[in-house]
């Protein structure tokens, strides 16, 4: 029995998913302690970073999208702005922001008519 079957599911899903993150099968080491050795490069930091997003956009519905890229570009969203770009009511934009909250991609700064939300990430 090898080191993954013995360890459990946690191994088994940081091998599992190791290439897709990273592209390379993850090398795992035996010794006294155990390591989990992730090949990158700095040519593949750009590659993660855009496997990243594809996961958390693929998670996001279309006006969840818009208010992320809008972030992506203009650091900062507000009630109203959103209202624009989404062409919702403020009642389902106040939604949108308690879901990306909960998903923990957006941070709310301020309150009342100067709150306004900055990515997490």
């Amino acid at each position: 029995m090898g080191l993954v079957d013995e360890l459990g599911s946690g191994v088994r899903n940081i091998h599992k998913y190791g290439k897709a993150y990273f592209g390379y099968e993850p090398q795992i080491l035996e010794e006294d302690i155990f390591k989990i050795i992730f090949m990158t490069d700095k040519m593949d930091n750009e590659r993660i970073n855009e496997r990243i997003n594809e996961r958390i956009t693929s998670e996001l519905n279309k006006n969840e999208k818009l208010i992320i890229k809008f972030l992506q570009e203009n650091n900062t969203v507000s009630n109203k702005e959103a209202v624009k770009i989404t062409k919702l009511s403020p009642a389902q934009v106040r939604r949108i922001f308690i879901i990306l909250k909960e998903k923990g991609l957006i941070i709310q700064k301020g309150e009342g008519r100067n709150r306004h939300y900055i990515l997490r990430i």
